[in-house]
């Protein structure tokens, strides 16, 4: 019985711990001056392509076939490109967050009411916070040498994400 006890407290840190950091991390302050309509249009996912590849194990198969490989040469790798990765990721949840304050402030001040687009906006919040929770889960993973780390799902769905929150942003084309 003790020990359920204990792996129950121990589950319930690991969740509690878990939401506090996304919320840390997920947690921006956006100046509205700050989205003009120019970086709105100017916004692509694309730039975050190069994310997909980043921790892609085709890259680290190809250096253990190179003459000369050493372990601790793939080891430094996959630590710079987990910390390359972890900027784009810093600079996506930035965007996401420019993203959707500008939905939620064409939704507020819009000249009609489109408050239907109040629950599109709660339901893209909480899909990104559970795919960056997803992925700092595989960030840790991949550290701890667990491979197979995929960022195509992330990028899909914010890409999805990004034209959902522009038509929100844009009311009045919706």
């Amino acid at each position: 019985m003790t020990f359920l006890v204990v792996t129950g407290w121990l589950v319930a840190t690991v969740i509690l711990s878990a939401a506090a950091f996304l919320w840390v991390r997920l947690r921006s302050r956006i100046a509205i001056s700050d989205i003009t309509p120019e970086w709105l249009e100017s916004f692509s996912i694309l730039r975050y392509r190069p994310m997909q590849r980043l921790l892609a194990e085709e890259d680290f198969l190809f250096l253990r076939s190179l003459p000369g490989y050493r372990p601790e040469i793939e080891r430094r790798l996959r630590r710079e490109r987990r910390a390359a990765f972890r900027r784009y990721l810093d600079r996506l949840i930035r965007d996401f967050n420019r993203l959707h304050a500008a939905a939620r402030h064409a939704v507020a001040y819009a000249a009609t009411d489109h408050s239907d687009l109040v629950p599109v906006l709660i339901r893209q919040r909480v899909r990104f916070a559970g795919l960056i929770l997803a992925t700092e889960l595989r960030l840790v993973c991949h550290a701890a040498g667990i491979r197979g780390f995929h960022a195509g799902s992330l990028i899909t769905a914010l890409d999805g994400m990004s034209l959902e929150l522009r038509m929100a942003a844009v009311p009045s084309a919706a």
